[in-house]
């Protein structure tokens, strides 16, 4: 099982990188997931401009508790099952996947080069949600199967490079006692410049956003990855985050 699925994995990624994935694969080999997923349902069935247009998706054995309000994606082409809100969009990070979104018209705003750019990250999932206040919370799944990671003491300075590299200010990284695998956290905050909405041309403005990337070594031997950036405040991320990776399911 497990050497299967990192197969699979192995096989996806090499996908990513070369963006070169058929239908025919999609359908047969990895289990029928929808590729592309929007938004919530419109209770008619029909799927319009930021609503939904997903298939029924296999679970492969995946069964998530979804909180209410939220939407269970089992995801068993990578081994691990999470939910997100209803109202958040998001893809598979295949070569189709992200084809399709250029005739897409997803409500969060940037959803499109976001998801481009978790893809070039190597990550294999995407997610993101806007509140009312315009405020954007965003969730990247990686899968790496060459980490040589065997424990979580093995898995702490793991995290601490995966951070370093990225750039994140002041990286917090602990041990999540009581987990019942391996599991690190890693608090962060990263500076980034954004156009300012209804600003003039070429304005931007800078922003202190929350991140956390919880890192689980799975019963596969893959080191999962959910990283979550927001730019909510401190206490909302946090309380956020614990929602997510409460619903985070392997088989």
């Amino acid at each position: 099982m497990a050497v299967k699925l990192h197969e699979r994995i192995r096989r996806w990624n090499t996908y990513l990188r070369v963006g070169a994935i058929s239908a025919a694969f999609l359908l047969l080999a990895v289990t029928g997931v929808a590729m592309v997923i929007f938004g919530g349902d419109d209770g008619d069935g029909d799927a319009g401009a930021g609503e939904t247009t997903t298939t029924t998706m296999a679970t492969g054995g995946i069964e998530v508790a979804a909180p209410e309000g939220w939407r269970a994606i089992p995801l068993p082409q990578f081994g691990l099952g999470l939910a997100v809100p209803d109202e958040w969009e998001a893809t598979v990070l295949t070569g189709d996947a992200l084809a399709s979104l250029s005739s897409a018209s997803p409500l969060v705003p940037g959803f499109v080069d976001a998801a481009h750019a978790a893809a070039q990250a190597e990550a294999v999932f995407y997610a993101a949600g806007v509140d009312g206040e315009g405020r954007i919370t965003d969730l990247k799944v990686r899968a790496d199967l060459d980490t040589g990671v065997t424990d979580v003491a093995g898995l702490e300075p793991y995290a601490a490079g995966l951070a370093q590299a990225s750039g994140a200010v002041s990286p917090v990284v602990s041990v999540v006692e009581g987990a019942a695998l391996p599991t690190v956290d890693v608090r962060y905050t990263v500076e980034v410049e954004r156009p300012v909405d209804g600003g003039e041309e070429g304005e931007t403005e800078r922003l202190t956003v929350q991140g956390t990337d919880r890192l689980v070594l799975g019963p596969d031997g893959v080191v999962y990855s959910l990283v979550v950036t927001s730019e909510l405040p401190a206490p909302d991320h946090d309380a956020f985050t614990t929602r997510v990776f409460a619903t985070l399911t392997f088989p």
